[in-house]
């Protein structure tokens, strides 16, 4: 649930779950990893085990690490992954009924078990399906449940205090709106400072203020992270299956003709990543859509440096899961991934800075 850096050197472990606390110590080396800046710039963050300093290392999630005091051994091993898809269930309306149910007995129980604090507790309230669900789950297990909702004036529809009125009406509950104020850029600064390592996220600086706000109410949240990743809510799944069912049966080699047209086109340029990933082999590949830099960019960016190695799409590559079926594939790539480095990692740092747990 939280980052664990370490460093080991000459039979010692140093480790903190922030790197700056071991930047505190004057002996350990300070020196950017290239292959580490290679990912962030082609993803948008440093996956896995990886860090963006050199020599130094985060234990992923879902592992484990044992270090031996006497023989400076280190063992690192997975103890959770998520399970693997059994298709064995009955077909039919009576059977989907029946694992509605299940799935509804599992969320509330989870919901209910969060809620368990002895601090006061809220939830952030979007209006969205996800925050929704919980704030009913929440309801059912407590009579005096507390619901909050950030509005940003003059936004139009990043404003969704209306739609979180109604839910927080239909519930009960005790809704709170707060509005975010605008802000500056000296608020950068103190967000790199917080993140340790770079992300490419701008909802970092929401996220913060968010936090801000609702410190000032509870000490502890809970949030609706995790929902799109489990259930295929990201509009990108659908895309995915679209292009495997209406350009798969293209030959690969025009495909990849096509392909090379988006590297044509300026970075930014909408559509550019989809054009790129023409090439993929849907049967067992996936695209690496939110590519921010790719190989070719990031060789310009980085043309001072003759040894610079692109490791970014062979690493990325190496980690998109072993099944057949493309949206099991790109869902369990994003709970890995960009779930487990992106979104938690923004929601984690953004909520500490404010001495905020988010559940």
């Amino acid at each position: 649930e939280k980052p664990l850096f370490y460093f080991l050197a000459d039979g010692s472990l140093y480790f903190a779950s922030e790197l700056k606390a071991l930047m505190a110590n004057p002996k350990l080396p300070r020196k950017l990893s290239h292959e580490s800046l290679d990912c962030y710039l082609a993803m948008g963050f440093v996956p896995g085990e990886r860090c963006i300093l050199e020599g130094y290392s985060k234990l992923p999630a879902g592992n484990a690490l044992c270090f031996d005091l006497g023989s400076g051994a280190t063992k690192v091993w997975r103890y959770w992954q998520a399970p693997e898809l059994v298709n064995t269930y009955e077909s039919g309306e009576q059977a989907e009924i029946e694992l509605l149910d299940e799935m509804e007995a599992l969320l509330e129980k989870s919901v209910s078990q969060q809620l368990i604090a002895d601090v006061p507790v809220g939830i952030l309230l979007s209006g969205g399906v996800d925050s929704s669900l919980i704030t009913a789950m929440a309801a059912r297990s407590s009579d005096d449940i507390q619901t909050f909702t950030i509005g940003f004036p003059g936004h139009g529809a990043s404003d969704e205090t209306t739609h979180a009125r109604l839910i927080a009406s239909h519930f009960g509950t005790r809704h709170t709106e707060l509005f975010a104020q605008p802000t500056t850029a000296d608020l950068l600064p103190k967000l790199a400072s917080q993140f340790d390592e770079p992300i490419v996220d701008s909802s970092m600086i929401p996220t913060f203020l968010v936090s801000q706000l609702v410190k000032e109410h509870c000490t502890v949240a809970l949030g609706g992270d995790g929902g799109d990743e489990l259930f295929g809510g990201y509009d990108h799944y659908n895309r995915l299956l679209w292009a495997q069912e209406r350009l798969g049966k293209i030959p690969k080699s025009i495909r990849k003709f096509l392909a090379l047209g988006g590297t044509k086109l300026p970075v930014g340029f909408k559509g550019r990543n989809w054009l790129q990933s023409l090439s993929c082999d849907f049967k067992k590949e996936l695209p690496l859509i939110a590519s921010y830099f790719d190989a070719p960019n990031r060789k310009k960016l980085m043309r001072q440096h003759n040894n610079w190695v692109l490791e970014a799409e062979r690493i990325y590559n190496s980690r998109v899961p072993m099944t057949k079926d493309l949206l099991q594939r790109a869902t369990r790539m994003d709970f890995q991934d960009y779930l487990a480095e992106d979104i938690l990692v923004k929601v984690d740092r953004a909520s500490m800075l404010n001495s905020l747990e988010i559940r």
